[in-house]
């Protein structure tokens, strides 16, 4: 088996017995031999990862900056005069900002390692008709991996066997319902989120046990592909480092003016060549503001750590400033704006009597965590469990029968002494109930209201006599019981968060990878959008040209059913108007958008792709943490303006006293190493004080 047809081969639209015969492997596992040829030729099951940045880089990139290059030329050309004091003074002031810097850059770098799960991953897999626990790092394509609930999958494989298997593929998809998964073959066309008989690198197994075989592992799986797009983008500069550049040009511009008026006066006032030369060089010198990189950076880290007492990690020192100059936030759905959990939300019928039968078919494991509960199971029964447990009631009894909830079948029964219940999929329990044709349409009606909202809506029913043995036979001539509503529900602030956004001027975008009813649903509950009109999916997206799309970015606010390269072309789109934009995510479908962006977020509780890829890491999972960092980073903003215009002011205005005294043919006023001592102690310590600045009103 070649690595090229393991990474071409439609592993969704073939047999798994072809699939078997084309990695050469059968379902008893491989061979021990057979494992050491691929794992030489393939490598380990690992995404290629960068290590953290060292201390010796992190220091010195503080000397990118172009103001810093401006100060090295000015020291240089210091020494070449021999003006050691000048000099000394201007590598004072180089050195005191490069240890601000690399202090604050090195631990937010320490902060999120500590952030990483450095836990090696186990995986259960059969080799040679033997099942063995192994570290995820030795599955090799071929391999048999056995799946079962709570199990998190290493790597890309096809579904051999499943009983109820379903998964939870958010960190993938950025969808936040569990997907039920089958053997049988697909269409040659399916995308990635309908490959239901596939199962990918980073997803949950939620509910059900099965067995795949490996297809693709490391960089070849398809969280592996998402890592190859973010290596492949280049670091965009940041607002301000682009501001810098800009601002770098301009002094040096006026500082060489300055020089020559001052060369050229002097000339003509009689003072000797040489002499004047030195003067006019000394004068360069003493006209950049040497405190300014210093207390820049002051504002800066100032700034980061203002963000991280709001409970957000600033990885990068510019980063700080980056946030205040953003006009767009286009942010992930799932766990986002939502709490990444489904839950309860809308109840229609018999409201105790559902209760009681929800609380007597519960079968999640419940757990002492750390802080909290945690409930082990699928998404639809731990949501199930944290209902009954928030209301007062008695504990589950045992049952007598029961049919288990399987995929084919969806529903999931129960006889305990005469009663049968029943709770599962209306489209399927709705035929077996004992009902008058206008009472269906009745309840055919609530259901389509639901659903309308976004809902996954279960049908409980019931029967007081069960009718001889369970079977799949006995579940019929049911009584309705009541619709139970459940969904990825709004943060509580989420709304309230969104309003505040538009008020000071920011345009929020949601991009999410559901369904266009749920994410329109979910914006227009969080105050994105109210019509429907502005949304618009991926397929959409790809019929339009850049032109046209452009047209249209201020109508669009969701974008629904995307794959990571529409969010990098939607981020893209908004940068070449101009915006500055900030792109919020967890998963690793978010990460090259969070790259390209001009400022990446990630949630602390997201994947490790998307937090290394992130600018800033939110520690508490929450939206508002955005604004109010956002809020800070206008502040600081707001400082340095401040302070450039203070010290700006400041050196030029010593500048052209000695222009004066030149034309007016006096003594020099000032000497070049007394600027320098103004600039850098005087000023200096004056411009502390507005690092320091509380934020204007209206900021």
């Amino acid at each position: 088996m070649s690595a090229q047809t393991e990474t071409t081969f439609p592993w969704h639209a073939h047999a798994s017995k072809d699939v078997l015969q084309t990695l050469a492997s059968t379902p008893r596992g491989l061979r021990e031999d057979e494992v050491t040829e691929r794992r030489k030729e393939h490598g380990e099951n690992a995404l290629p990862k960068k290590p953290p940045r060292s201390a010796f880089l992190i220091f010195f990139s503080q000397f990118s900056s172009p103001l810093i290059a401006v100060l090295v030329l000015a020291a240089a050309a210091s020494m070449v005069l021999g003006e050691w004091f000048d000099a000394s003074i201007i590598a004072t002031a180089l050195l005191l900002n490069t240890c601000i810097g690399f202090f604050q850059e090195y631990k937010a770098d320490r902060s999120l390692e500590q952030l990483r799960n450095i836990l090696p991953q186990e995986v259960r897999v059969r080799r040679a008709s033997e099942v063995h626990s192994i570290p995820s790092t030795q599955l090799v394509p071929g391999d048999i991996i056995l799946l079962s609930t709570g199990d998190r999958v290493s790597a890309d494989a096809r579904i051999l066997t499943q009983h109820a298997l379903e998964m939870n593929e958010a960190p993938l998809t950025g969808e936040s319902r569990a997907v039920e998964k089958q053997s049988e073959v697909l269409e040659l066309e399916v995308q990635i989120s309908d490959q239901i008989n596939m199962v990918f690198a980073g997803t949950v197994v939620v509910a059900g046990r099965g067995e795949a075989v490996v297809t693709q592992t490391g960089s070849d799986t398809q969280i592996g592909r998402i890592a190859a797009l973010v290596a492949g983008l280049d670091d965009e500069k940041t607002p301000l480092q682009l501001q810098l550049a800009r601002f770098a040009r301009w002094l040096g511009v006026a500082v060489a003016i300055s020089s020559l008026l001052v060369f050229v006066i002097g000339l003509a006032r009689g003072y000797e060549g040489v002499e004047m030369f030195k003067i006019a060089i000394a004068i360069a010198v003493s006209a950049i503001p040497e405190g300014l990189i210093v207390a820049m950076t002051a504002i800066l880290a100032i700034g980061m750590q203002r963000i991280l007492k709001k409970r957000a990690l600033v990885r990068r020192l510019v980063a700080a400033e980056t946030l205040g100059g953003v006009s767009i936030i286009c942010m992930d759905k799932t766990g986002t704006l939502t709490t990444g959990e489904m839950a309860v939300v809308d109840i229609h019928g018999d409201e105790p009597g559902m209760k009681q039968m929800i609380l007597q078919m519960s079968t999640t494991t419940v757990e002492q965590g750390e802080d909290e509960l945690r409930y082990l199971g699928s998404p639809t029964e731990v949501a199930l469990s944290r209902f009954i447990d928030q209301q007062p009631g008695d504990e589950p009894a045992s049952s007598d029968s029961e049919i288990p909830f399987d995929s084919s079948y969806k529903y999931k029964a129960q006889v305990r002494g005469q009663g049968l219940t029943v709770i599962g999929a209306p489209d399927v329990l709705l035929d077996k109930l004992n009902v008058t044709d206008n009472e269906r349409q009745a309840l055919e009606r609530t259901l389509s209201e639901m659903t309308d909202k976004g809902l996954r809506v279960l049908l409980c029913a019931r029967r007081d006599d069960p009718a001889g043995a369970l079977s799949h036979d006995s579940i019929v001539d049911l009584s309705f019981v009541g619709f139970v509503g459940l969904k990825d529900p709004l943060r509580p602030e989420a709304a309230q968060t969104v309003a505040e956004a538009k008020a000071a001027g920011l345009h929020p975008v949601m991009i999410t990878g559901d369904h266009p009813t749920t994410a329109f649903e979910i914006a227009t509950s969080a105050g994105v959008i109210d019509h429907p009109d502005r949304v618009m999916t991926g397929l959409e997206l790809d019929d339009l040209s850049e032109d046209e799309f452009r047209a249209r970015l201020d109508d669009i606010s969701v974008f629904a059913r995307v794959l990571p390269r529409h969010k990098l072309r939607i981020i893209h789109a908004w940068q070449a108007r101009g915006s500055a934009v900030a792109m919020v995510g967890d998963g690793v479908n978010d990460a090259p958008a969070m790259k390209g962006a001009d400022i990446g977020i990630a949630l602390g509780s997201g994947t490790d792709v998307a937090k290394e890829t992130a600018d800033i890491v939110l520690l508490n999972n929450r939206f508002k943490t955005i604004i109010d960092a956002i809020h800070e980073g206008r502040t600081i903003f707001d400082n340095i303006r401040k302070m450039m215009v203070y010290l700006l002011s400041d050196s030029f205005s010593e500048v052209l006293l000695i222009l004066v005294a030149l034309m007016a043919g006096t003594p020099l006023p000032i000497l070049p190493a007394q600027i320098l001592w103004i600039n850098l102690v005087t000023d200096g310590f004056a411009s502390i004080a507005l690092t320091l600045e509380p934020s204007e009103k209206g900021v």
